[in-house]
């Protein structure tokens, strides 16, 4: 196999937004390109993507016991604990970097792009191994890590080592890529990164979604809705948006939908019950494309305390439906325009989201009005033009892609 292709690197394919982003980018870039001249590879290739990947995924070479241990006590625990232990996390970053060796040997990339704090760790254990083969190493960070070690690791003594940690990592990576504008600032600025090794490139929207996914998903509800999409955890904000949908419910004959899987299951159904919305809430859990059910909602809503970029603004943008999102350091207002392509409200501001959602629904010609401007706004998010610029970063590399 040629040493002059490109490898992108993801744990796993279950869902979420940062696995769509990546099967996204290697589909393209793999049509335009010889066979093996880009490849992706997972340390667990199962999940709800991998059906969606147009080429052999490269898996690594490990025993069987070992396998079995991974899916029972790895993968098992992630799909089914409440919350992640700290300790599983970094089972986790240990096993993928013994893994990788087998993927170096298999791949033998030029350039690896890694995805998720799982594969960056395990690429900065072994960063000696990297630069024994010659491989460059390009990061691409896509959520908030400088509110999240920050809100999230009370104990100073062990924020400051956390801290150290993930700026070494940043600082062994060849280049980093963030998702946006404001994250690549933020990275900059919190890790002393010099602006020569950081850029932000966004992450891409596919207009059609594939077929495949369309036929695998369950059919949307037939009643009028407002909808939500996200992994079911608190930074998602979804508490905040019961609060607010509960305001509006008795008087607007649209009911709420959240698509997602998540720790935060029980304690959202609690709030649905506090508020007596067991016959006006849905949450029917992971849907394999959840653009189908987007498409026939009256508004998205996107509540999240924190964000890398937000996916799904682009998602629902591409299925022509109005867009109402919390205003977070960063992220949505890459895309959102407020009052011109959809409304940007104050994080954790329940009567905001009410006041915005009710006039989207009150005021139809608003919704349109936002809609039809969203459609200009996706141009700058299109997978050609991403991929574009993932290809000329490559040549920085030595590497020429075609996109």
């Amino acid at each position: 196999m040629s040493k002059n292709n490109v490898l992108f690197l993801v744990p796993k394919l279950f869902c979420g937004g940062v696995e769509r982003s990546v099967v996204d980018i290697f589909n393209h870039l793999q049509h335009q390109n010889p066979a093996n001249k880009v490849l992706l590879a997972a340390f667990y290739p199962d999940g709800e993507f991998a059906a969606q990947v147009h080429q052999p995924i490269l898996t690594p070479s490990y025993p069987k016991w070992l396998r079995r241990l991974v899916h029972k006590f790895l993968l098992g625990a992630k799909q089914q604990a409440s919350e992640i232990s700290f300790w599983l996390e970094i089972l986790h970053i240990v096993v993928a970097s013994l893994l990788l060796p087998s993927l170096l040997k298999q791949g033998k990339p030029r350039i690896i792009v890694s995805f998720t704090h799982h594969a960056m760790f395990a690429m900065w254990l072994r960063k000696r191994l990297l630069k024994k083969h010659r491989v460059h190493w390009i990061l691409v960070e896509g959520s908030n890590i400088v509110d999240g070690i920050q809100n999230g690791v009370q104990n100073h003594w062990l924020y400051c080592r956390i801290y150290r940690i993930f700026k070494r990592a940043y600082h062994s990576a060849d280049y980093i890529i963030a998702v946006s504008q404001g994250l690549s600032h933020a990275l900059s600025q919190a890790f002393d990164l010099p602006e020569r090794r950081i850029t932000c490139i966004h992450n891409p929207i596919v207009q059609q979604a594939t077929a495949l996914s369309e036929q695998n998903s369950p059919v949307p509800p037939s009643f009028p809705y407002i909808i939500a999409v996200g992994r079911l955890v608190a930074v998602k904000g979804f508490d905040i948006l019961l609060q607010a949908y509960a305001k509006i419910a008795p008087e607007l004959a649209v009911n709420l939908v959240i698509l997602g899987e998540g720790p935060q299951h029980e304690a959202l159904l609690q709030l649905v019950h506090k508020f007596n919305l067991q016959q006006r809430v849905l949450l029917p859990g992971f849907v394999p494309n959840p653009r189908t059910w987007m498409r026939t909602a009256k508004i998205l809503i996107l509540s999240s305390k924190m964000e890398g970029l937000g996916n799904v603004i682009l998602e629902a943008m591409a299925e022509g439906t109005p867009v109402v999102a919390t205003d977070c350091d960063f992220g949505p207002r890459d895309i959102i325009q407020d009052g011109y392509n959809g409304r940007l409200v104050p994080v954790g501001d329940p009567q905001a989201l009410t006041n915005a959602i009710t006039e989207l629904l009150n005021h139809p010609e608003h919704s349109q009005q936002y809609a039809t401007h969203a459609l200009q706004t996706l141009e700058h998010f299109s997978i050609s033009r991403i991929c574009q610029e993932y290809a000329a970063l490559f040549t920085q590399f030595g590497v020429d892609i075609k996109c």
